[in-house]
């Protein structure tokens, strides 16, 4: 068996695909992160399974939906009687580390395992002067720049740090590969906080974008015309951002045209200015690899716990199962593909990742999860399909965004999805706390209200052509209900 790979998986919030030029989408350049697509791979069909910061980290971790390891909404935590692939990791021998953003619980039951270090924000974490909390000893913690230190527990800290939050969850996942033992392969979670909204840049690059005019989505005037209540219900249209978003007023006298004009070229200064810190991150992350004669001997991970609306369909944030907040950005920089770049269009899913590192690292384990590996995919270039269908579901309802909740299925060519509505406050929370079953909803037309769609995403129509009612598409539409009824999720 050859030598153990390490593994960096970096890992951003709401850092979407359309914001990073390696995906051929993005007018701002992204040097670093394109860099590991030039030595590697990059997915364009990499799917959440609920496009929400906890629900997609938890899924990551455990391999499972939503609904399998309890973690459905923002109100959810991971608790430890799911098994997580870092443990694994850990008893193969593997050095683990998470450094950032956890954001699946504090306590006991709830903190980080299967990581021998771990040092995360507490909960969301701040932009600016974050508070980590940390399993460090407090002679470790006292050798961290700390303004205050507070106990958490008998074995944890709290550990208040001056700077910006992107810049310091570099310089700590730096420490930790500059100082652990490497004659042990490592694997290191390096899951930044930023660009999550509200969208705070660095001191240094405040202003970087305040010039650059951005250029309009298609679907920035969607009218929503074809589809269900649900995308006129939402509230997180670009005229909806607040004053913590665009950090002043608009301008007196704008027409309602001009006023949402302004508040997406703010938010997307602002949000751009969020993502040149993420590259710079990954290229002092990639400058320490070769300092220390690792970069040869590491796979290194970069992706988004979901993907994120940059104005299409009118849109800020994610939620929704259209194509924007679905796709999560994964590039994988091997030592095998050093010189060279491939991208995969095959569907894979974040349910897939944690089996996928567990092979890639050698480890034969009886891991219990929903996903599949994918590093054949990868090391092989293997032709073998791994799904011919992702599966979705949203549960976070009633919410501030007011995205409804609905669950669907996509393949390469169609998507389904179905929103949904108790006729009953009470089944709402109930459905939202205890993962009522998808057949249990469609069966009970009497308790639910349901409205479908159906995208043909080889139109052309960026998924505003809703075709339910089309008789063209009567077969695909009940194949895919056939197939949503059936599924566990």
């Amino acid at each position: 068996m050859s030598k153990p790979l390490n593994m960096v998986f970096i890992m951003c919030d709401d850092h979407t695909s359309q914001a990073i030029s390696a995906y051929g989408k993005s007018e701002i350049e992204t040097p670093n992160i394109d860099l590991l697509y030039k030595n590697g791979i990059r997915f364009d069909n990499a799917c959440c399974t609920n496009s929400l910061c906890a629900p997609s980290r938890a899924s990551i971790l455990t391999g499972k939906y939503s609904n399998n390891n309890g973690v459905r909404t923002l109100k959810d935590n991971l608790d430890h009687t799911n098994t997580v692939f870092p443990e694994i990791l850990q008893e193969a021998g593997y050095n683990t580390a998470l450094i950032g953003k956890w954001h699946l619980g504090h306590g006991k039951d709830y903190n980080p395992k299967g990581f021998a270090s771990w040092d995360i924000l507490i909960d969301q974490g701040e932009y600016f002067n974050p508070v980590f909390e940390t399993n460090v000893t407090s002679e470790k913690a006292n050798n961290i720049e700390t303004s205050t230190l507070d106990t958490a527990s008998n074995d944890t800290l709290r550990v208040s740090v001056e700077g910006y939050v992107t810049d310091i969850i570099t310089d700590k996942s730096i420490r930790y590969i500059e100082s652990i033992d490497k004659t042990k392969p490592f694997f290191l979670m390096c899951n930044h906080k930023a660009p999550h909204r509200p969208f705070i840049p660095s001191t240094k690059y405040k202003d970087l974008y305040v010039n650059h005019e951005f250029s309009y989505p298609e679907t920035f005037n969607d009218d929503y015309e074809t589809r269900s209540p649900a995308a006129t219900k939402a509230k997180m249209r670009i005229e909806q951002l607040t004053k913590t978003d665009t950090k002043k007023d608009p301008p007196p006298n704008l027409s309602s045209k001009e006023e949402k004009e302004w508040k997406y070229q703010r938010f997307m200064q602002d949000y751009f200015a969020c993502v040149k810190s993420i590259d710079d991150s990954v290229g002092a992350i990639i400058d320490c690899l070769k300092r220390n004669d690792l970069l040869d001997n590491t796979i290194i991970f970069y992706t988004s716990d979901q993907g994120f609306y940059l104005g299409e369909h009118g849109w800020f944030d994610k939620r929704f199962m259209y194509e924007e907040s679905l796709n999560m950005p994964l590039i994988i920089y091997h030592p095998s593909y050093v010189g060279k770049s491939r991208i995969i269009s095959d569907l894979v899913a974040n349910i897939d990742f944690a089996p996928t590192i567990l092979e890639l690292a050698q480890v034969e384990a009886n891991f219990d999860c929903d996903g599949k590996s994918f590093a054949k995919l990868i090391t092989s270039e293997s032709d073998t399909r791994l799904h011919d269908y992702i599966y979705y579901r949203y549960w976070d309802y009633p919410s501030p965004h007011n995205v409804l909740p609905h669950f669907g299925i996509k393949n390469d060519k169609y998507k389904l999805m179905c929103f949904y509505l108790s006729k009953r406050s009470e089944d709402i929370l109930s459905d939202t706390n205890e993962g009522i079953p998808i057949k249990d909803i469609l069966n009970n037309p009497d308790k639910y209200e349901t409205w479908w769609e159906l995208y043909d995403l080889t139109d052309g129509s960026h998924e505003c052509d809703n075709k339910i009612d089309n008789v063209k598409y009567k077969e695909i539409i009940n194949k895919m209900k056939d197939l949503l009824i059936s599924a566990a999720i």
